[in-house]
């Protein structure tokens, strides 16, 4: 069972999680609305039903002040989004033609590891994609009310390879009733999805941002450094003697108290000079050679690093105490591990800016029909919108394209 242990708790809840979905769909098949994609190698599954209509009805009429100045904010977040991620796009593929290995303005979001995905570790990928469709979802359906359109249904689903992998939410405002409403109120109303997923994401780096502090000083050795790892077994500090997780006290005689002070002195010495370090462990002396990749700079071949866990924190915050704190907060020891709230922060901002690209298939595409209809006929308006939707699929289809070639 050896294999069962390398997937990770992590990996075995996202599993079991899939697992509960599957069992739930056959329970529930005869009440699914299934849209078919490639047969049943991929399609969608919705379930319909009236999940917090009476919610959004009842923050309509309770909050009718707030909800109008969010969607004021929207439609103005809408169009300064677009042009952002316009701009992105063009200038990404300017960028993939002219500077070799250029990063791509978008890539796919997906909890599998591949050269042309944006990866995303399928524990927090389930996680933060339900919560990012529900709220994403149900901002939509209470501005709707908030102007009077009716909203005939909500419910949930699921994008299925064979077996469900990717959670969904969705609302159905009344569309003839939607059409017919204001220019601002249909642009309050498909604004609102993505304005409320960055508005998350901003509001959860501000919460991240109070609270990191505290947590990770009570957490955190942050005084010192450490040096992790030795690199090669040819670098002059292997050579000199030098071990992982040494405390290092000084360089020539002088204090280092975190790794821009260490890399700092560093700088200012050249290929050949004998440096003095002092550590926990002993003192060195170490003749720096020539950077790998540059020979002009110095090299001594250790990485520092001040992020190391106090050996009283399992006892003082217990071992679940502390796992969930990494688990929601991140590791520190590791900068791709980034916790639930990070994966919550990057992925609300990003969802929520390419939800504003001119696409038919997103909100963009919407708010840019309904801006091209308040100024011209339906006909030229839709002729402008399908060109201006077919121009931007290209560049997205640039930009990913030349991750297979990276």
């Amino acid at each position: 069972m050896s294999w069962f242990a390398d997937l990770g708790i992590q990996n075995i809840l996202a599993l079991t999680i899939v697992f509960f979905f599957t069992v739930f769909l056959i329970i529930k098949r005869k009440h699914l609305i299934i849209q078919k994609g490639i047969s049943y190698i991929i399609y969608i599954v919705l379930f319909k039903g009236k999940y917090g209509l009476a919610r959004m009805e009842s923050w309509a009429k309770r909050f009718p002040k707030l909800i109008s100045g969010f969607a004021v904010f929207g439609i103005a977040i809408s169009y300064a989004g677009m042009a952002t991620i316009g701009y992105l796009l063009v200038k990404a593929v300017f960028d993939q033609f002219l500077i070799p290995n250029a990063p791509p303005a978008v890539m796919p979001v997906l909890p599998i590891k591949a050269s042309w995905a944006f990866y995303v570790p399928p524990l927090y990928f389930i996680i933060c994609i339900f919560i990012i469709a529900t709220v994403h979802e149900f901002a939509h359906g209470i501005v709707a009310r908030r102007y009077g359109i009716p909203v005939n249904a909500s419910g949930f689903g699921f994008i299925a390879l064979i077996i469900p992998v990717l959670p969904l939410a969705f609302v159905e405002p009344d569309e003839k009733k939607l059409t017919k409403a204001k220019t601002s109120q249909q642009l309050a109303v498909y604004a609102a999805g993505p304005t409320s997923n960055l508005v998350l994401g901003f509001l959860l780096m501000a919460v991240m941002l109070a609270v990191s502090t505290p947590i990770y000083s009570a957490v955190y050795d942050v005084e010192g450094i450490y040096i992790t790892p030795v690199e090669n077994v040819s670098s002059p500090a292997r050579m000199g003697g030098v071990s992982e997780d040494e405390f290092v006290v000084a360089i020539d005689g002088h204090a280092v108290p975190n790794g821009s002070e260490f890399l700092s002195i560093l700088s200012k010495k050249s290929p050949g000079e004998i440096v003095h370090l002092e550590t926990d462990e002993g003192t060195y002396d170490i003749q720096l050679g020539n950077h790998p990749e540059n020979a002009s700079q110095s090299y001594l071949g250790v990485y520092p690093d001040t992020k190391r866990v106090k050996a009283d924190a399992e006892e003082r915050m217990g071992k679940t105490g502390l796992a969930l704190t990494f688990w929601l907060f991140g590791s520190r020891e590791n900068m791709m591990d980034i916790g639930l709230i990070g994966w919550l922060i990057l992925l609300n901002i990003g969802i929520g800016l390419f939800n504003f690209t001119p696409l038919s298939i997103v909100d963009g595409g919407r708010i840019l029909l309904v801006t091209l209809e308040h100024w011209f006929d339906k006909k030229k308006a839709k002729q402008i919108w399908g060109i201006v939707s077919a121009f931007f699929l290209i560049l997205i289809f640039v930009n990913i394209a030349f991750l297979f070639f990276q």
